[in-house]
C-alpha cells in the first residue's frame, strides 16, 4: 500500500524538485523527460585573489589536468542541479593553483522559461575563498 501511494505521489514530488532545483527530468524516475533540450552547461571560473581586479582563468589551456573533473561535475550539475555542490572542483583548482586566495565559479545553464516558453541561461555565481588549515 505504501508503495502504490509512493508511485501515485512521486510524479508531484518530482515535478516541484525539478522546478525549484534544477534537476534533470530524466534523472531520479522523472517523467517529464520527453521535453528537455540537449545537456548545456559551462563552467568559468575567476581568479579573485584580487578582487578588484579579477582575472578570468582559460580552463582548456591554464588547468588541462582538470579537464576531467570538470566534465564530471558538469555531468552532475545537469543531472542534480542546484543539489551538486562543486566543493570538490574547487578544492582541484585551488590545489592546481596554489597562489590563488579566492575563486568565483560561474555555473550556466540550458532552461526552460516557462513564462515566455523560452529556452534560456540560467547563471549562478558562487564565490570561494581558500581556507588555510
Amino acid at each position: 500500500m505504501l508503495g502504490l501511494i509512493a508511485f501515485a505521489i512521486w510524479p508531484a514530488v518530482h515535478f516541484v524538485l525539478t522546478q525549484t532545483h534544477g534537476i534533470y527530468p530524466w534523472k531520479l524516475f522523472g517523467w517529464a523527460m520527453y521535453s528537455v533540450p540537449r545537456r548545456y552547461v559551462t563552467i568559468a571560473v575567476e581568479d579573485r585573489t584580487r578582487p578588484r581586479h579579477p582575472t578570468a582563468l582559460d580552463l582548456r589551456h591554464e588547468l588541462p589536468e582538470l579537464e576531467e573533473s570538470i566534465r564530471a561535475y558538469q555531468d552532475r550539475r545537469w543531472a542534480l542541479g542546484e543539489f551538486a555542490p562543486a566543493d570538490d572542483l574547487v578544492a582541484e583548482i585551488f590545489a592546481a593553483r596554489p597562489g590563488m586566495r579566492a575563486l568565483r565559479l560561474q555555473v550556466r545553464r540550458l532552461e526552460l522559461d516557462r513564462a515566455s516558453s523560452r529556452y534560456r541561461t540560467k547563471r549562478t555565481d558562487y564565490i570561494y575563498e581558500r581556507i588555510d588549515e
